[in-house]
């Protein structure tokens, strides 16, 4: 369902970011990586999406994260604004990689890991239903929380970790999806931030410095300038 519904990697990944927004938080970490420090091939083996807005409850996960059908989005006061398409990020997690791992931490909930694996949905005859399929989450200690996140500190949010990337993410493809990124934002009074984060040393300098950086919105810069102009 997940790649035949987000067409696009770039569209995939802004998915999340808007689900990110939709949290509660004024920030979002976008981090390409590569697993090995001794890897010769650089090969951006993993992408993660970091938000510290409001996270989820345990049965936040189960009855709402995991139910195809429900939408928080759709269920919510009509007055209140979401950027993200209604249970579009759940699929997009899918369209990336093979894999995917779940952390996610309320205000007054446990430390949660949720692996699931794409493949187990696939391949199954007309009987079958996808909620038969059974995941195994976790209640893991904050120490071990930090370590797999990567981060000294994390209060609530959620970290949404995609390994067995399923397609290749070049120089050229990161600059595209840097642009589209600095076109998010189209609300001059909005402050929310985007930032990219990687460990990998790419040949082009350029790159390098943007993804360990803010991304600034291209659009609001340009109309700022010809509003003074």
């Amino acid at each position: 369902v997940g790649r035949g519904l987000i067409y696009d990697d770039n569209i995939a990944i802004i998915e999340l970011v808007k689900n990110s927004k939709d949290a509660g938080y004024n920030q979002v970490v976008v981090s390409f990586n590569h697993l090995y420090e001794d890897e010769v091939d650089l090969e951006i083996l993993e992408i993660m999406i970091v938000d510290y807005g409001v996270g989820m409850t345990r049965d936040e996960v189960i009855n709402k994260w995991l139910n195809i059908a429900y939408s928080e989005k759709r269920n919510s006061p009509r007055s209140k604004f979401y950027a993200g398409n209604k249970g579009v990020g759940r699929f997009s997690c899918d369209r990336l990689g093979e894999e995917l791992i779940l952390y996610t931490k309320s205000e007054r909930g446990e430390y949660i890991k949720l692996p699931i694996i794409w493949s187990d949905f696939e391949g199954k005859g007309p009987d079958d239903e996808v909620s038969s399929i059974s995941l195994v989450g976790q209640i893991i200690d904050k120490d071990l929380f930090f370590k797999e996140i990567n981060r000294e500190d994390f209060s609530t949010g959620t970290v949404l970790k995609i390994n067995k990337i399923r397609s290749t993410w070049g120089e050229e493809k990161l600059k595209k999806l840097i642009s589209e990124l600095g076109k998010f934002s189209p609300d001059i009074d909005d402050e929310f931030e985007v930032y990219l984060e990687s460990n990998i040393d790419f040949e082009d300098s350029g790159l390098s410095k943007q993804m360990n950086s803010k991304i600034d919105n291209a659009v609001l810069g340009r109309l700022a300038f010809k509003t003074t102009y």
